[in-house]
């Protein structure tokens, strides 16, 4: 049996696919495990997952959701009041959390919460105020992923309620979509649930 000589040029070029190929397989596991149900909101009022526990003038579907074709964006429209939609989320002690979602559209006409996570103790983070995730429509950028990331002290159950008055009475006319809390620091590729 011949001995076959492999020149520099091709063991350079192999080890090359190598390293491509292992940083592509990565790139591939790095998918983000959504932790909210039903996030693409299909289906009627009560969303499957959610609750509907204020409303106001309405939570209608308004469309396929810009980042997501597969998810429906909703708008919320509330006149000195609250609609909204909630979910119960368990959360684990001692954690970082990244919670994102698309802003659609909206108009500002008072400055509250759009998305309210609370039911936190000793919650540390952006957007963070009374023990509770608080992002208001000043925050938000239509046509922008919005992303906040903040840790937890204890386990516990947080009520995330997002929509126009999500905290309080409000006038309010958002539309939102494609919601994501995910574990670690930055937020990866939207990953739709149902």
């Amino acid at each position: 049996m011949a001995e076959v000589n492999i020149s520099q040029d091709i063991k350079t070029s192999l080890t090359g696919l190598a390293a491509a190929s292992i940083t592509n397989i990565t790139r591939k596991i790095a998918i983000a495990v959504n932790l909210i149900s039903n996030s693409v909101w299909v289906g009627t009022v009560p969303l499957t997952g959610w609750s509907h526990p204020a409303t106001d003038d309405g939570a209608t579907p308004a469309g396929a959701s810009s980042l997501d074709s597969g998810s429906i964006a909703y708008r919320f429209l509330a006149s000195a009041g609250r609609e909204f939609f909630r979910q119960n989320l368990s959360l684990s002690v001692s954690t970082t959390y990244t919670l994102s979602f698309f802003v659609e559209a909206f108009v500002q006409t008072t400055n509250s919460e759009v998305v309210y996570l609370s039911g936190l103790v000793g919650v540390t983070g952006d957007h963070v105020t009374s023990g509770a995730v608080r992002i208001r429509l000043a925050d938000l950028t239509v046509g922008q992923r919005f992303e906040t990331t903040f840790t937890t002290a204890a386990d516990g159950v947080g009520l995330l309620d997002v929509g126009a008055g999500a905290a309080s009475s409000a006038t309010e006319d958002v539309t939102l979509s494609a919601f994501q809390l995910e574990t670690g620091s930055s937020a990866l590729e939207y990953e739709p649930t149902t």
